[in-house]
C-alpha cells in the first residue's frame, strides 16, 4: 500500500502543479489580451483617424482643382496686361477696331476690375467684337453698352463698360490663359 500511496500523492501533487500552471498561464494569457484589446482598439482609432485625414487630403485636393479652375476665369496682376491686349485684338479679324479708354478698380466691389473700351466698325463686326469679348474665358460682365453711328458714315462706334473679376496675385499653381482672347 506504501507504493499506492506514493503514486497517488505523486498524481496529486502533479495534478496540484498543472493546476497551478494552469492557472499561472490563464493569468498571464488574459493580461496579454487585455493588452492586445487595448493595442487594437488604439489602431481602430488611428485607422479612423488616418482615414479622416486622406478624405481631408482628397477634399484639399479637390478643392485646389477648383480654386485654380475659378481662378483661371480671374484677371491677375501677373496677366492683365495680357487681357488687356487681348481686348484690343479681340476685332481685328473681324474688321472692327476695339482701344481700351480705362481701367480701373470698381467703385465699391472688391475683387472687381473695370474697364471701358471702344469698338469702331460696321454694324456686323461691332456687335461680334461685343459677343468675343462678353464670352472670353474670364469672368467678364457687361454693365454698359451705348451704340452710335454717325450721321452719313457706315461706322459704328459701340461705347461698352465691362467689369471684371480679378484676383489679388496669381500663384504658381493658377493657370493662366496664354491667349485670354482669339
Amino acid at each position: 500500500m506504501k507504493i499506492f500511496s506514493l503514486h497517488l500523492a505523486f498524481a496529486v501533487a502533479l495534478l496540484a502543479f498543472a493546476f497551478i500552471g494552469y492557472g499561472l498561464w490563464y493569468a498571464k494569457v488574459a493580461a496579454e489580451s487585455a493588452v492586445a484589446a487595448i493595442l487594437t482598439t488604439e489602431i481602430e482609432i488611428k485607422t479612423e483617424a488616418a482615414t479622416r485625414a486622406g478624405a481631408v487630403l482628397a477634399a484639399l485636393a479637390k478643392l485646389q482643382v477648383n480654386e485654380a479652375a475659378i481662378e483661371g476665369y480671374l484677371i491677375s496682376e501677373d496677366n492683365i496686361v495680357a487681357f488687356l491686349e487681348g481686348l484690343e485684338r479681340a476685332g481685328a479679324s473681324l474688321g472692327a477696331h476695339t482701344r481700351v479708354v480705362s481701367v480701373g478698380v470698381s467703385q465699391g466691389e472688391s475683387g472687381v476690375l473695370a474697364a471701358a473700351l471702344s469698338v469702331e466698325g460696321s454694324f456686323d463686326a461691332v456687335m461680334r467684337t461685343i459677343g468675343i469679348i462678353e464670352y472670353a474665358p474670364y469672368a467678364i460682365t457687361l454693365a454698359t453698352i451705348a451704340l452710335q453711328r454717325p450721321l452719313e458714315s457706315a461706322v459704328w462706334v459701340a461705347s461698352v463698360g465691362l467689369s471684371v473679376g480679378s484676383a489679388a496675385k496669381a500663384d504658381e499653381t493658377s493657370p493662366t490663359p496664354t491667349s485670354p482672347l482669339p
